[in-house]
């Protein structure tokens, strides 16, 4: 081989690599940012001790399969410095991220814990985190992670590990959970009422959909709440104009600049105008779903407690700025920043690209290729414009089975919108609205786009929904402020009453 040929052949395989890492996960996937639904409450300082990880090495891979065992480690995390002999076990259910120690140092979780001198335990869910049944993502592997499976694994660690190991026999047990642990910790209550003692569920959405629509319908609700009245309509005809200009060359190039993207738009491509509108929606669902909310962003500039929806709609109502659709990309850019990213990613191949990978040392492993095959087997949970005018771009634009395309692309076109049976399945299975179970309760922000999914209305004696007006997700189980609005302190009292009420 020639040198000449030997250098081609070597930026040949430099170019294949620079493509395979070029790939990109939205800031906000399915309803899920990076680090879960429930983030972690803080930073961790420095020189901060966290508690160290443990290992409960007899969990099943199948629980539902008698015929062949296997076994794997799963993770959890133990706090005993408020335990005093008879207290409760306060057992934090993991989500769909990896289990983070620093939630058994602070939040309300940790506040009850000193109150009521509980044992604090913080369990990581299956193929999340550290916690993997099996050496890899591959869709074979996946067949294994659904909520059932992991409500069975709750059950082991208590029964097998959890009480034996730390002599907790008979101590009163309190599951908690937020956003998708949440609705864990409400199945658990209703599938194995003989093992738990209460459970909060906050911001926990307990219906599967195949279309939420009121997601989205929910962010527009808040931000015509804002001290900004016209940012709906400001927010229409941005995403109007990037319509019309979408066949136009000379307006595709202002649009590669003004939005900063990564890629120049390719008009033929159909998918591209989901892409690129669902994109520009994240920010807003992001920001929407925190808006205001005590939470640590790992890695960004990012305080959803200084930047909220009421900042994004001030931009969008600001006309210094210049037309409606200048407007958009400042919010658009303003989000980039705080991300340290220098362009916008929207492109669907680099996406689907990046969700392929199926290694658990790829950054899709963080919990994203995971989730997305969570709401494509079991959850639905599609937030699109179908069922009614949002200002994020129109229904044919922005519609639910944008996401049914990812499913397919992603695991075979038999996973294309074939969810309506799962979703019905797991509602009958679960309850859904109906689900019947004592001893719980369910926080939930009407501002959370979320709220739609919770209960908030009617229970069953002995549960209770406490909503909490103008907050969003899982805002009262994050760290105190001394700027929490007096109903989200109100709501930790309520939730404190009722514990004390389970654990009597």
């Amino acid at each position: 081989m020639t040198a000449i040929k030997y250098l081609l052949l070597i930026l040949v395989v430099v170019a294949e690599a620079i493509c395979l890492a070029s790939g990109w996960v939205p800031i906000i996937l399915r309803g899920r940012p990076k680090g879960g639904m429930l983030g972690p409450p803080r930073e961790k300082r420095p020189g901060e001790v966290l508690p160290q990880p443990m290992i409960f090495n007899l969990q099943r891979r199948d629980h539902f399969s008698g015929s062949r065992v296997y076994y794997w480690n799963q993770r959890y995390f133990v706090n005993d410095a408020f335990f005093k002999p008879g207290g409760p076990i306060f057992l934090l259910i993991g989500g769909e991220a990896s289990a983070d120690p620093l939630w058994l140092l602070d939040g309300a979780m940790v506040e009850y814990a000193k109150t009521f001198n509980a044992f604090c335990v913080l369990l990581e869910h299956r193929f999340y985190g550290k916690s993997q049944p099996t050496n890899d993502l591959s869709l074979e592997s996946l067949t294994f992670l659904n909520s059932k499976q992991a409500l069975a694994d709750i059950a082991a660690f208590i029964d097998d590990e959890l009480r034996i190991k730390f002599n907790l026999t008979n101590n009163k047990l309190i599951t908690f959970g937020g956003g998708y642990s949440g609705s864990l910790s409400a199945w658990f209550k209703n599938k194995y009422p003989q093992m738990v003692d209460g459970a909060v569920a906050s911001s926990a959405p307990i219906y599967m959909d195949l279309d939420v629509g009121s997601y989205l319908a929910t962010i527009m609700d808040v931000m015509g709440n804002t001290s900004h009245p016209a940012c709906v309509k400001e927010t229409f005809t941005a995403s109007n104009t990037i319509f019309e200009w979408w066949g136009q060359p000379d307006k595709r190039e202002k649009m590669f600049q003004m939005f900063r993207l990564c890629d120049k738009i390719d008009h033929d491509n159909l998918i591209e105008p989901s892409a690129l509108y669902s994109a520009l929606a994240d920010n807003w669902q992001l920001v929407a779903q925190y808006n205001g909310v005590n939470r640590t962003f790992t890695g960004t500039t990012l305080n959803t407690t200084e930047t909220t929806i009421n900042t994004l709609c001030g931009i969008m109502t600001d006309s210094s700025r210049g037309p409606s659709i200048q407007r958009y990309a400042d919010v658009s850019n303003l989000i980039l920043e705080k991300f340290g990213k220098k362009c916008l990613d929207y492109k669907y191949q680099k996406l689907i690209s990046e969700m392929k990978q199926e290694s658990l040392d790829s950054s899709v492993a963080e919990g994203a290729r995971q989730w997305i095959y969570q709401s494509c087997t079991e959850f639905g949970w599609f937030a699109g414009s179908d069922r009614g005018q949002v200002p994020f771009g129109p229904y044919f634009a922005l519609p639910f089975n944008y996401s049914c395309d990812q499913c397919a692309s992603l695991f075979g076109q038999e996973y294309f919108c074939s969810l309506e049976y799962a979703t019905n399945d797991i509602n009958r299975y679960y309850g859904g609205y109906r689900m019947q179970l004592s001893n719980a309760v369910f926080p939930s922000g009407t501002n959370d786009p979320w709220y739609p999914l919770m209960f908030n209305g009617t229970l069953p004696s002995h549960a209770q929904p406490v909503v909490i007006h103008g907050t969003a997700h899982c805002a009262d189980l994050y760290p105190s402020s001394q700027n929490d609005p007096p109903q989200l302190k109100q709501a930790r009292e309520i939730i404190a009453n009722m514990i004390n009420t389970w654990i009597s």
